[in-house]
Parts: structure tokens; sequence; C-alpha cells
């Protein structure tokens, strides 16, 4: 499979809002603090790690655009940051808006780079080399990881994704069915004599049988 262009991965972190809407679609209050698979974070809290997670990843950005080969820390304590940043107290709406705002502004950013600015890079700790383009695959995929994880709480919540059922027929189609059945339960099957023909054969049969009889008592 290709690797995704830079401009397709534009794209898709340019649709990461509407992408995280989606994903909370029908969800109640109630849903969204759940803990439906233990050991996870709820649908809230996973926001406001994402939230979280933007900001930072937004500064790194700058980093790399301002600084020369700057060295980056990766490592971070997310459930800390749950815990000490109230993840469970934040109101939805607040962590939506501040994940939209810092992608939004980077989005801009990014918008805006020379080519020169894509091949800057530092050194990520733990990880080695980063560049701008490393950052936006990085960011991609984070967000997609975690919108399969609220697909998984959606399930095991009982609010995955309806299948769609299956389309009725209408009643042109429904009428239009029952002429065909009807015309095929008319048919003569293949193979079968028609009618005026057995009855013949019949009579025909009778006659010569008749025949021979007559011969053997002349």
């Amino acid at each position: 499979m290709a690797e995704p262009t830079r401009k397709e991965l534009l794209a898709v972190y340019k649709r990461g809002p509407l992408t995280l809407r989606k994903a909370l679609i029908g969800l109640t209050a109630k849903d969204l603090d759940a803990h439906p698979i233990k050991g996870e974070w709820s649908i809230r809290e996973i926001v406001c790690h994402l939230a979280d997670g933007e900001q930072i990843s937004a500064i790194r950005l700058r980093r790399l655009l301002v600084e020369d080969q700057p060295l980056l820390r990766v490592r971070i304590d997310p459930a800390a940051y749950a815990k000490k940043g109230r993840y469970d107290k934040i109101p939805l709406p607040v962590a939506l808006a501040a994940f939209d705002g810092a992608r939004g502004m980077s989005f801009a950013v990014l918008s805006n780079l020379s080519p020169a600015d894509w091949n800057r890079a530092g050194t990520l700790s733990e990880h080695g080399p980063y560049s701008v383009g490393n950052w936006l695959q990085a960011n991609v995929n984070h967000l997609a990881a975690h919108i399969a994880q609220i697909m998984e709480l959606r399930e095991a919540l009982g609010k995955g994704p309806k299948k769609a059922a299956a389309k009725k027929p209408t009643a042109a189609k429904a009428a239009a069915a029952k002429k065909v059945a009807a015309a095929k339960a008319a048919a003569p099957k293949a193979g079968a004599k028609k009618p005026g023909v057995a009855a013949k054969a019949a009579v025909v049969k009778k006659a010569v049988a008749a025949k021979k009889t007559a011969a053997k008592k002349a």
C-alpha cells in the first residue's frame, strides 16, 4: 500500500475536529463518563487527553521551525495529566474548543511552510531524528488511535454504529415481482407435452391396439 502524500496527510489532519465530533454523536453525559472497559479511560478523559496532546504537539512544531536541531522531550505521564488536570470534570465543549484551536492554528502554520521548512528536524528523545513531516504523520496517527479507542468504548456501551437495515422493496418492485412469479407459474415446464398433443397420441395408440386385436380374431 502506497504511503500517503503530504497533501493527503494535511487533509486528514485538517478534518480532525470533524472526525472527533462524529465519533461522539449520540453519546449522553453518562456515556461520556462511563468506564465499560476496565482500566480504560472514559470517553471524556480521552477527549481531554487529545486536547492536551494537541497543545503539547503545537509547541513541538514551533520549536522544530524556530530552533536548530532542538531536543524534544517525548516522555510524559498521561495518567498524571488526567489526574492533576481533573479530566473527569472538564466540560466536553471546553476540551473540544481547546483541541480545535490548537489544531486549527497548527494547520494554518503548516499550510504556509516552504520546502525548506518541511525539511527542518530535531531529535525526539528516545526515538531519534524527528522532522516536521514526522510530526504531521505522528499527529494524524495519534488521533486515529484514540478515535478507534472511542469506538471500542461505544461498542462496549451498546452505542456502536448501527448497521444499515436491508431496504424493503418498493410497491412497484413488489408488484412487478408478483407478475413475474405468476407468469412463471403459468408457463409450461420445459419438456412438458401440450394437452392437445397428448390427447391425440392416446387416440392413435388406442386405434392401433384395436386393429391388432381385430387382426388376431380374423
